[in-house]
């Protein structure tokens, strides 16, 4: 194995630790697979991000995201309170319900993980405030799947909705489903096969016309992708977006003193299309921003923010450091469990910088009252 995987891996960049790196998890895999003894291998397998940045770097395309969620699956495998979160988080309404829980809850009760969330969570809104406009019924141009992370931003969704509208496009949305993503991240197979199985059963999925299944989370997408059970006209909504709605879009001139920084989530970059929220503020704005490096993942990884603090933190400090020596005041993003690390991290360290969707941003431009600036 090469290692020019290393320089790409966060994990490998905080602790500089050949161990902490793809080239040392593949290779305590292989003893694995040999028969070697599983002790310590916790202390390996469980801080990777799960980013996949070493499959961009690898020239000899290891997939190492296969290979991670198959030994987390066999020599890693959640144990039942882990499993019990997953299969609350793959509820979207008992995933509102206990965030409804949370932001009742004293900040000085809650764990730190816990504790971050909350403070990354955005400010709720009135309903009124947060509902789309009205859609004349018609054929849907694109259906778009919030997936099980809905309930931490709709206004997010619905600033897409009101983007779409405005381009003359009819976005729908689809009920909110997991896809079994995180479950698979986590080493639980079954539940994210089950959950596959369930989203592809779902009427949204079936139409006579191949009209384009916009995935909410990149996260979400090589899940999708990958199962046998969902279909091709899967994409990424970002990447959708760039090739279909910026061009229908009324060009905005960003003319206001605030600097902005960008920070394209790993699995943008690694399962979507890495320079499409660059290429759609580009082409909508006017603006080209440089994405953020810092450590390259934010560190958010699913929920493993919510009890690896430890971990997230310097790559998450990483990002709003760079931000903040780029001089921004708005910090945006597109994937809901960065936003919500990103936001709360920077409001623990008491950071003047305001962490938004891009679709929430660029709606806000056009005065969308669902979406105020």
């Amino acid at each position: 194995m090469c290692g020019l995987c290393l320089p790409h891996c966060p994990t490998y960049a905080r602790d500089r630790v050949e161990t902490a790196s793809p080239r040392g998890r593949i290779a305590l895999i292989r003893q694995l697979a040999q028969g070697a003894s599983v002790e310590g291998a916790e202390a390996v397998l469980g801080p990777c991000l799960g980013c996949l940045r070493c499959e961009l770097a690898c020239p000899a395309k290891v997939e190492y995201g296969t290979l991670i969620d198959q030994a987390r699956a066999r020599w890693l495998p959640p144990t039942w309170l882990q499993r019990v979160q997953l299969r609350a988080a793959s509820r979207p309404k008992w995933v509102r319900f206990a965030l409804a829980l949370l932001r009742l809850t004293p900040q000085r009760l809650l764990p730190r993980g816990w504790q971050r969330l909350r403070l990354g969570l955005p400010a709720a809104r009135s309903s009124a405030a947060r509902r789309p406009p009205a859609m004349v019924k018609r054929a849907a141009d694109a259906i778009l799947h919030p997936g099980c992370s809905a309930g931490v931003d709709r206004t997010a969704q619905w600033a897409l909705v009101a983007l779409a509208a405005r381009a003359d496009m009819h976005v729908v949305l689809a009920p909110e489903r997991c896809c079994g993503a995180l479950a698979r991240h986590a080493g639980d197979t079954q539940l994210a096969e089950q959950l596959a199985e369930q989203l592809a059963a779902d009427h949204a999925w079936q139409s006579d016309t191949p009209v384009p299944q916009l995935i909410w989370a990149s996260g979400c997408l090589r899940h999708c992708q990958q199962s046998l059970h969902c279909p091709s006209t899967a994409r990424d909504v970002l990447s959708w977006s760039v090739e279909t709605l910026a061009e229908r879009l009324p060009k905005l001139k960003w003319q206001d003193c605030k600097r902005i920084a960008l920070h394209v989530p790993c699995t943008q970059s690694t399962m979507g299309d890495g320079n499409a929220s660059r290429a759609l503020l580009a082409k909508v704005l006017g603006i080209d921003l440089i994405p953020l490096r810092g450590m390259g993942c934010c560190g958010a990884a699913g929920m493993r923010f919510l009890a690896s603090e430890h971990v997230c933190e310097p790559t998450s400090d990483s990002l709003l450091d760079a931000a903040a020596a780029h001089g921004a005041s708005i910090l945006l993003s597109s994937n809901p469990g960065c936003l919500t690390l990103l936001r709360g991290r920077a409001q623990e360290r008491n950071m003047p910088i305001r962490v938004e969707h891009v679709f929430t941003f660029l709606a806000s431009l056009y005065g969308d009252p669902a979406c105020p600036v």
